[in-house]
């Protein structure tokens, strides 16, 4: 059921032996199942029930790695776009930290850094963004926070060049021409893409 896409009744097919055959030597299998049942169609809350089921009450279980790596995938799946609100993007980047501390030489560890670095940089998108959006209402203090952030707490993305051409913007609009200018020529020296250097 789980492999033609049939996931109601796959859900059901590992539920009963979950549920009836507790003792059994597939249960861990069949619990592992259900999670993945409920992962494939997308219902990433229940999922991450189930993943957890495994880690807690099947520690010793094979499984358990591949189930930890899931729960930071359901996070990660659920993970809005920057403008929205960022909890499950939050929840992914611990979920991904757990697991690359319990096993950083997983063969699942390359692809959970660089899920974990996609969170990351989706988090300073949106201090960037609303670092960009203070800078167009001419609340400048407000934009400097912002994009401050970005380099205090996110130096390690892409969005570090933006921050410091925001920071600029913010400061030549408050007159301080010098300090603007460093900002600028910092983006000019520091790998920042062609357009973003040309505007700097």
């Amino acid at each position: 059921y789980l492999a033609r896409g049939e996931y109601i009744k796959a859900i059901e097919a590992f539920q009963a032996l979950v549920y009836n055959f507790p003792g059994s030597e597939w249960v861990d299998d069949g619990q592992y199942g259900l999670a993945e049942s409920y992962f494939r169609s997308k219902d990433y809350v229940n999922a991450v029930f189930e993943y957890e089921r495994i880690v807690n009450d099947f520690s010793m279980s094979p499984l358990v790695e591949k189930a930890q790596f899931k729960i930071a995938m359901c996070y990660f799946k659920q993970s809005l776009d920057a403008a929205r609100d960022q909890k499950n993007t939050y929840q992914a980047i611990q979920a991904f930290l757990t697991f690359l501390e319990d096993y950083p030489d997983s063969p699942l560890a390359k692809e959970a850094r660089a899920k974990y670095s996609a969170c990351r940089a989706k988090l300073a998108e949106k201090a960037y963004k609303n670092g960009e959006l203070y800078l167009k209402m001419g609340q400048t203090e407000a934009a400097l926070l912002y994009f401050r952030e970005v380099l205090d707490t996110f130096g390690d993305t892409s969005w570090i060049h933006y921050a410091r051409y925001g920071i600029g913007c913010a400061l030549l609009k408050q007159g301080k021409k010098d300090e603007a200018r460093q900002a600028f020529e910092q983006v000019v020296q520091n790998g920042a893409d062609e357009g973003l250097k040309r505007k700097a």
